[in-house]
C-alpha cells in the first residue's frame, strides 16, 4: 500500500496552462467545497432513476476530444430508459487535484442532455476524499444540484493525522 499526500503545489503549478490562475482555482474549490452537503437527502426506498456519467478522451491530431456519456437506469423497469452523449474539444490538461476543471464541461453537458432528472447520479471520481475536499463528483453535484454517489475506479483509505489527510492506496 503506498501513501500519498497529493502532489506539491510546485508540481501542480508546472502542469497548468499558461495564464491559468491556480490561486483563483483554489479559491473556487474552497468556496464550492463549503457548499457540499454531506448527508443523505434521498430516501433509498423512493429511488427509481439512477444515472451514471463518465468521460473518455481521444487525441485527434493536435486536439484532445472529450466524450462523455450519461445514462439513466430505472429500477422499477429494470432497464436503461435513456442516454445522452456529449463530444467536444477539451482544452484543460490532466493536472492532479484539478480534474474538475478538465471534466466538468463534458460531465455537465452529458447530464443536462438527459430528459429525466434522476434521484441519484453515479460518478467515477472523487468527492470529499480529495486534497481540497472537492473532487469531480462533488463539483458536478454542486453545479447540477443533484445527489451524487461517488464511484472510485481505485480504492483507497484516508487517515487523518492531526489536521492533515493521508491517502493510502
Amino acid at each position: 500500500m503506498r501513501v500519498s499526500r497529493g502532489p506539491s503545489e510546485g508540481y501542480v503549478r508546472s502542469r497548468v496552462p499558461k495564464g491559468f490562475h491556480l490561486e483563483v482555482a483554489r479559491k473556487v474549490q474552497t468556496a464550492l467545497a463549503s457548499k457540499v452537503i454531506e448527508k443523505d437527502l434521498v430516501n433509498i426506498n423512493n429511488v427509481d432513476l439512477i444515472a451514471g456519467v463518465d468521460v473518455a478522451y481521444i487525441n485527434h491530431g493536435d486536439v484532445e476530444i472529450g466524450i462523455s456519456v450519461a445514462s439513466t437506469y430505472s429500477l422499477s423497469r429494470s432497464s436503461i430508459i435513456e442516454w445522452s452523449c456529449w463530444v467536444g474539444p477539451v482544452t484543460f490538461p490532466y493536472v492532479p487535484t484539478l480534474l474538475s476543471f478538465r471534466e466538468l464541461k463534458p460531465v455537465v453537458n452529458a447530464y443536462l442532455r438527459l430528459r429525466s432528472r434522476p434521484q441519484v447520479v453515479l460518478i467515477d471520481g472523487h468527492g470529499r476524499a480529495h486534497p481540497y475536499r472537492l473532487g469531480i463528483a462533488s463539483t458536478s453535484g454542486c453545479v447540477c444540484g443533484c445527489q451524487q454517489l461517488v464511484l472510485l475506479s481505485r480504492y483507497f483509505t484516508v487517515r487523518w493525522t492531526g489536521s492533515r489527510a493521508r491517502c493510502l492506496m
